[in-house]
């Protein structure tokens, strides 16, 4: 009797421990509203809704210039916890997809959209890459993680001077999804079958599209959200081993101020000890209409990538 006890109270403790996360196995084509973060054994497709002239929360994007305004920093920013914690579970992330900027232009000046990279690079930090710093392998990990915005073979957009080469790991997401690359992207992290968590930022239009690309293609059938909900709102397709996949929702209910974010104190100053770090610098000698700026790195090299006409670009960083 006390054996059967003991089993019962084991087996409510399994059940208990095994709901503190999102599976899917066995439940292909459901969709969860969850707070609770994905399972670290599934491919979790999690996808950022950044904002845009066309589809935003109000208050978030500025009109004339299509950046995000002081409340949309806010709430990328206030974002950044939630996705990490909520989402992730306090995992690391195993890739970092965003929009290239160029193809997708707004405003009478024809801006780039810099708001999706903007929206996620403060995420990024929030997880670690270790990365070889010499050709002895020496290697260095870093509390930053590479963003992926280069452009796939075809999708340059027009009056943007071609690549020299084109970086296949450092793709990003087409506005357009020009020759169908954002599908491509995305099937081949399916079938690669490697668990973790992938994270895509993007406007409303182009994750919805992709959303039901790759729900048609791989023929989950997901009731998907019909219209848009807002940026408050992140959507993760989970795929357990089996291949069973289910779409879960979450609602971060944020309430970010329209004021510009309190600054922490100054960061403590101290000496650069680790002499294997290669420093580098850049200088701009053209105008920002065309100029490369580094943004990750991959065998030790530094990977380029051409951004033209680059609001701000500047604050971009990237380890």
């Amino acid at each position: 009797m006390h054996i059967k006890k003991n089993s019962v109270v084991w087996s409510l403790f399994l059940i208990l421990v095994l709901t503190l996360f999102v599976g899917c196995a066995g439940s292909s084509g459901s969709t969860y509203n969850s707070t609770a973060p994905l399972s670290a054994e599934d491919v979790n497709l999690i996808f950022v809704v950044s904002p845009d002239l066309a589809y935003q929360t109000p208050g978030d994007v500025n009109p004339g210039t299509a950046n995000l305004t002081n409340q949309g920093l806010q709430r990328s920013l206030l974002l950044t916890t939630y996705l990490k914690t909520q989402v992730l579970g306090r995992k690391n992330v195993n890739g970092i997809y965003v929009l290239a900027p160029m193809t997708h232009l707004q405003t009478a000046n024809n801006y780039p959209d810099m708001a999706a990279i903007w929206y996620i690079q403060q995420f990024a930090l929030l997880n670690q890459i270790t990365l070889p710093v010499d050709k002895n392998g020496t290697k260095y990990t870093a509390n930053s993680y590479l963003i992926n915005a280069a452009y796939a073979p075809g999708s340059v957009p027009s009056g943007v001077v071609l690549p020299t080469t084109y970086c296949p790991d450092c793709q990003g997401l087409d506005f357009n999804n020009t020759n169908g690359n954002n599908d491509t992207l995305v099937s081949g992290i399916i079938n690669k079958k490697i668990p973790g968590y992938y994270v895509f930022s993007a406007p409303w239009e182009t994750i919805s599209a992709l959303l039901a690309n790759i729900n048609s293609q791989q023929g989950y059938n997901l009731t998907l959200p019909a219209t848009y909900m807002g940026t408050n709102y992140v959507y993760a397709v989970s795929i357990a081993p089996s291949g069973d996949a289910c779409l879960v929702t979450y609602n971060s209910k944020l309430k970010p101020p329209s004021t510009y974010p309190v600054l922490p104190s100054p960061v403590t100053r101290a000496s650069c000890t680790y002499a294997q770090q290669p420093y580098f610098s850049t200088t701009r000698t053209k105008p920002l209409h065309n100029y490369y700026f580094v943004i990750a790195r991959s065998e030790a090299t530094w990977r380029s990538l051409q951004i033209s006409n680059a609001y701000e670009i500047a604050s971009l960083r990237s380890q």
